[in-house]
């Protein structure tokens, strides 16, 4: 999954990265500015699947979460930010949880782990209901505290 800042790079980088060899891929932009799928618009996507580009687009309440403004998820630096992620893996409801279910689902279903976008929506939501999105990142942490940072 490839997010970009502009509609027309959609279907041009999910060509070069067709001919690159990838196999299942979505470029995505929103049109409400993201390099994202957003909880605030709608989102363009190129797919790349089966051989074939093909362009559509998807609505945050065609994927099961409401439609909220942006502004929801606004931060103010970085410990608001952490508690905010922190809410998110604690499954506390609303659009900070509602925009990561929705691309942590498009990564699933692009991985080929499901065989639709909502399907991937559905899992990333139940990763986070049972707490196995926390336990994920919990042995990252762990894994990653003996890496040299310097």
């Amino acid at each position: 999954m490839l997010g970009v800042f502009r509609e027309d790079l959609l279907e041009p980088l999910a060509q070069v990265l067709q001919r690159l060899g990838s196999r299942h891929l979505m470029v995505i932009h929103s049109r409400d500015g993201l390099d994202e799928i957003s909880i605030g618009d709608k989102t363009d996507v190129a797919e790349l699947k089966d051989g074939e580009i093909r362009r559509f687009g998807v609505a945050p309440e065609e994927l099961g979460v409401s439609r909220t403004p942006l502004d929801a998820i606004r931060v103010e630096g970085p410990v608001e930010s952490l508690r905010m992620l922190r809410g998110v893996l604690e499954d506390k409801p609303g659009p900070a949880r509602d925009i990561v279910v929705l691309n942590a689902g498009a990564a699933i279903y692009v991985a080929g782990v499901t065989v639709s976008l909502v399907e991937g929506v559905r899992w990333a939501d139940a990763a986070i209901k049972s707490g196995e999105a926390r336990n994920r990142l919990d042995r990252l942490v762990v894994l990653t505290q003996g890496f040299d940072r310097s």
